[in-house]
């Protein structure tokens, strides 16, 4: 996939590493809310781009790339993100 092809897109899937299988929701309303959001956003060309980590209820997870995805700020984007998910990794933990 080359940098700013708008119609580009790529997905993968990735496992969970510690084989648990805790019990997940049959669905979750902040995320339906979130993606509907977002939905809107695109239809009125607000977002051009995304790059979306997905957790599934079997705990693996999945990304996508589609859009005008790339540059330094989405990286700094993504960079947040794993920030964020760590913190809530450890807390979680507790």
């Amino acid at each position: 996939m080359e940098r700013g092809q708008p119609n580009s897109s790529i997905e993968r899937k990735v496992v969970s590493l510690d084989g648990s299988n805790p019990v997940m929701p049959d669905r979750h309303e902040g995320c339906i809310a979130d993606i509907r959001k977002l939905l809107e956003m695109a239809e009125s060309g607000e977002v051009v781009g995304v790059a979306l980590v997905k957790m599934h209820r079997d705990r693996t997870c999945s990304y996508t790339v589609s859009g005008m995805a790339g540059g330094f700020s989405m990286l700094g984007g993504l960079e947040m993100v794993k920030v964020e998910i760590t913190r809530i990794n450890f807390e979680f933990d507790r």
